[in-house]
């Protein structure tokens, strides 16, 4: 989309919705960030106005939820420098778990 550079900071904002959704914490140190490029040539005559931004607002919260829980359950057991271990989520326990604690929640 032919995004301005202001226009990519409204929805990068809106990003951390989707974070949210996912009951994700941010804190101190946590390293959250949200990056937003434009590949769109640069014509200003062919820019989109702020109220086209409406359709795309659920779409970057969509995106933002979607790439937490991707990191989460396509992560792959790994082995790091000094023989350091960081094992993959258990998916099916992980999903049971996620289940009870939103039945407990509602």
């Amino acid at each position: 989309a032919p995004l301005t550079s202001r226009q990519l900071y409204l929805l990068a904002k809106r990003a951390f919705l989707g974070l949210a959704r996912t009951r994700a914490l941010s804190r101190t140190g946590s390293g959250d960030f949200c990056l937003f490029v434009s590949t769109s040539p640069l014509q200003e005559s062919r820019n989109i106005s702020d109220w086209e931004l409406d359709s795309f607002y659920p779409a970057v919260v969509e995106a933002a939820a979607e790439s937490v829980w991707n990191s989460l359950f396509l992560a792959e057991t790994i082995e790091g420098r000094d023989g350091h271990i960081r094992l993959a989520l258990p998916i099916e326990e992980s999903m049971n778990i996620i289940e009870t604690w939103s039945r407990r929640s509602k």
